[in-house]
């Protein structure tokens, strides 16, 4: 674009010479160590647009913004409507989809526009940084400061990418600039600089949550320094401007939308500990376990961040800048601990007394990490604002030594020393950039990267094969306008051309992820499918007893797959193989866990294992198998290191699930009565069949049968289990001796008319007969609180008689309650042309149409 400019008819322009005129006359207008930041601003702006492509590495956080940006852009507030149902609930903060609207306004969809957008504010972010440092260190070492700060590597990747994290530290640091200028001037703040206040704390608070944290912090100082008028104005505005934003998304929409994740009770969900621990107990363990994490990342957050065992991966290990870096990281790691907190340190003990702007900031930087220890998700995206901390106090704690002892700086082994320290601290953030440029160039430019991952050079990290964009085109190309496409990256939806998406956690429950597909009627699957041949979805594939799924393309590692019905409704147990090819052996190993053989299962994982790497599923299914098999301990030692695991919040909440279970099982076998025995068993019973592990949970009903044999629950539901799992013959013997316990319990009269009208559907010989048959049993599963059976039975009715009016409106009232507005829709709308003039029928579809409007 500034090639054909600079060649095109506007460079005629006398307007255009006279900017380019200008430029010489404006430099020489500022000071030396401005115009070094301003060549670091270049560089990075140059390595930025560089490392520009569509590629998004957080999901689905960046789509979320991508999709609000648009809505917005047109004037239709927080929408999102790339889903089936259209969702007004905003889980992330807001402003930054604002401030991306006027980009989508130009570029809808644009993930090149977005980032180039975010790389801008990066570039104000570094200016706003070297004078925050100059106004306490010098213009000097303010520039060496931001140069460090340009070639980092959490900064370069943060400013190319479409996150909150650059806009956030720039109203981080306008507050902290904006404070500690009203505490140097000892004045009565007035209506403009609180208004400046308000505005940047405002924003900082609207842009990540956390910065509530640095309003809490920010009026915690004011209030030891008894500024009540400060504190009053500018925290009761900004209360009011977070309690209206929290009527609206926590109260209003919230309350009406019901959405599966919210932040305020993510923050007081039970993930570190058991359900009947207390919430203080729950906090202790992640103030516990993050801080294990953070501190971990002290020693390189300033100078090799991304060169760690949990790196983002963005790097080629073969890259020779890299390779080096990666290798001279854990023997430097010390002399960076040293550097970047000594120094730091530095500067605020000596400058403590002396600046009222130091204890300000530290002040601020304490209270930020109250929220990101007792948050349960960890991230080195957290600590980014540490990492201005430490350079700004780090330029403020050399600044000081050299005022003071003035005569270091003219010793000659001192400067050699300051010249080799810096090369040797510069290197790493430098290698770092060098690789993840030329990779993200490659990316967006070499065609190679579409053919099949598997089929490509391992020279590359997996991010660089997870192109979405060609699948995303092939489905727009081959599928109706009405596809739904099920998948665990929402950004695919940028190139779906209004098709919906749903996105959904990748270790979902199998029977999830069954009823999903039948609920949505999803066509296609979009699966990433790495290198080692392992697709992320495998588990669901693999114990799915409704569908087929058939591959029609792939692209790097994205894999498309179609949805098609199962032929069997059982699931076939195939012959087990031990000398088959790495993803076989993994398939296997998950039939052995679901037909309980964990101890196989364990073996061909770790089999695996040795071939393709430490794979997160690989680590999880192990720990699945130690469990099952009964190696508690061992299990939970591999469990609990999820906690330590950045982003890993489907795998937390599953490694949860299971160290509950673990906590239940040994409670069940503490116990002493043999009720409350036989009662736990079979809870845990419910819980390995939810999870999808069919022979443990009959291995646990069986333990509570062997307690209690007479023991009711245990019996009905082992029934119920069998009959779901399609072994009639053993359902009806359960029901059998439930029926000898308690023959006038509801469960036993409804049971047993599921199994009468499933023999009789077995001998019907007409249509009218199978729906009679397949009402009584639909009709059985709902007085036992059966949905998703009583589901199967409408959808089989409506395959005989698609416009069968009572199914259709149970279908509607059933989807309804279980918050599928999308589904309820559509069954409203046949309804309404099976009866128009059904006058009930059309105020159903007018409220479900409600939430379309």
């Amino acid at each position: 674009m500034l090639a054909g400019f600079m060649t095109g008819p506007a460079l005629a322009s006398p307007r255009i010479f006279a900017v380019f005129e200008s430029i010489p006359t404006f430099l020489q207008t500022v000071s030396t160590p401005s115009r070094w930041v301003l060549a670091v601003c270049l560089l990075v702006l140059i390595a930025g647009a560089l490392s520009l492509n569509d590629a998004l590495l957080y999901t689905p956080d960046s789509a979320r913004y991508l999709v609000w940006a648009k809505s917005l852009s047109t004037f239709n507030g927080f929408l999102d409507d790339t889903s089936p149902e259209p969702v007004r609930y905003v889980v992330h903060a807001p402003l930054y989809p604002l401030l991306l609207a006027p980009v989508a306004w130009i570029w809808p969809w644009g993930v090149e526009g977005a980032k180039a957008w975010t790389l801008l504010m990066a570039l104000g972010a570094l200016w706003l940084f070297y004078r925050w440092t100059a106004e306490a260190a010098g213009e000097v070492v303010a520039a060496a400061a931001t140069g460090l700060l340009g070639v980092h590597s959490l900064f370069l990747l943060y400013a190319t990418q479409v996150l909150s994290e650059i806009p956030f530290a720039v109203a981080f640091m306008a507050a902290l600039i904006k404070a500690s200028q009203l505490e140097a001037q000892k004045k009565r703040p007035n209506i403009a600089d609180h208004a400046g206040l308000v505005l940047s704390l405002g924003a900082a608070m609207f842009l990540r949550e956390v910065g509530v944290a640095v309003i809490a912090g920010m009026l915690l100082y004011w209030l030891f320094q008894k500024r009540w008028r400060s504190v009053l104005i500018v925290g009761g505005l900004c209360i009011l401007l977070y309690v209206l934003w929290f009527v609206r998304n926590e109260v209003i929409v919230a309350g009406i939308e019901q959405p599966p994740l919210r932040n305020s009770q993510l923050l007081v969900t039970h993930l570190y500990t058991p359900k009947d621990a207390s919430l203080l107990a729950e906090f202790a363990a992640r103030i516990v376990n993050n801080g294990r994490v953070y501190a971990g990342h002290l020693s390189t957050i300033v100078f090799a961040p991304d060169f760690i065992r949990q790196s983002h991966g963005l790097v080629s290990p073969g890259h020779p800048l890299a390779a080096a870096a990666g290798s001279l990281t854990p023997f430097a790691a010390p002399l960076f601990l040293i550097l970047s907190f000594g120094s730091a340190l530095t500067g605020i003990i000596l400058t403590w007394r002396t600046q009222s702007a130091t204890r300000l900031t530290t002040v601020v930087m304490a209270a930020y990490f109250g929220p990101i220890l007792i948050y349960p998700i960890n991230d080195v995206r957290f600590l980014f604002p540490l990492v201005l901390f430490l350079l700004h106090f780090g330029a403020v704690g050399f600044r000081t030594v050299v005022d003071r002892w003035p005569e270091l700086s003219h010793r000659q082994a001192v400067r050699w020393t300051a010249v080799g320290l810096a090369i040797v601290c510069l290197f790493p953030n430098v290698a770092w950039a060098s690789s993840f440029v030329a990779n993200n160039w490659r990316f967006a430019h070499d065609p190679n990267l579409l053919k099949p991952a598997r089929e490509s050079e391992a020279e590359l990290p997996d991010y660089y094969y997870k192109r979405l964009s060609a699948p995303g085109r092939w489905i727009s190309a081959h599928a109706d306008k009405n596809a739904i496409v099920l998948s665990r990256w929402k950004e695919i939806a940028l190139w779906l051309e209004g098709r919906d998406v749903l996105d959904v956690d990748p270790q979902m429950t199998p029977d999830s992820f069954d009823r999903t597909l039948r609920d949505y009627r999803v066509q296609y699957l979009a699966s990433v499918r790495w290198r080692v041949g392992l697709r992320e979805n495998e588990t669901q594939i693999e114990y799915s007893s409704r569908y087929d799924f058939v591959p029609q393309m792939e692209s790097g590692s994205v894999e498309v797959l179609k949805v098609v019905p199962k032929k069997e409704e059982r699931i076939v147990k195939a012959d087990i193989s031990a000398d088959a090819d790495s993803p076989t052996m993994f398939r296997t190993a998950l039939r052995l866990l679901r037909r309980g053989e964990p101890t196989e299962a364990e073996s061909l994982l770790v089999r695996v294992e040795q071939r393709m790497g430490r794979y997160g599923a690989l680590v999880y299914h192990t720990a699945v198998a130690k469990a099952l098999a009964g190696r508690y301990d061992e299990a939970l030692a591999v469990f609990e290191k999820f906690q330590s695991i950045p982003q890993a919040g489907s795998f937390l909440q599953q490694a949860w699930y299971h160290q509950e279970i673990i906590s239940r099982i040994r409670g069940a076998q503490a116990a002493v009565f043999p009720e409350d025995r036989a009662t736990k068993f079979h809870i845990i019973a419910v819980n390995y069949w939810e999870l999808g592990y069919r022979a443990s949970c009959f291995r646990m009903i069986d333990s509570s049968l062997a307690v209690q044999p007479s023991f009711f629950p245990a019996l009905m539901f082992a029934s119920i289990f069998h009959y779901q799992d399609g072994d009639v013959a053993s359902s009806a013997a359960y029901w059998e001796r439930a029926r000898r316990v308690n023959a006038t319990n509801l469960l036993v009269e409804h049971m047993k008319a599921v199994l009468e009208a499933d023999r009789d559907l077995r001998k019907a010989r007409d249509d009218a007969e199978r729906i009679r048959q397949h009402q009584h049993k639909a009709v059985a599963f709902l007085a036992m609180d059966m949905r998703e059976d009583a589901i199967d039975e409408f959808l089989a009715i409506l395959d005989i008689q698609p416009a069968h009016r009572q199914a259709l409106r149970n279908l509607v009232g059933i989807y309804t309650d279980k918050r599928r507005y999308g589904p309820a829709r559509e069954y409203a709308q046949r309804l309404v042309e099976a009866s128009p003039n059904d006058r009930g029928a059309r105020e159903l579809l007018k409220d479900l149409e409600v939430r379309w409007e």
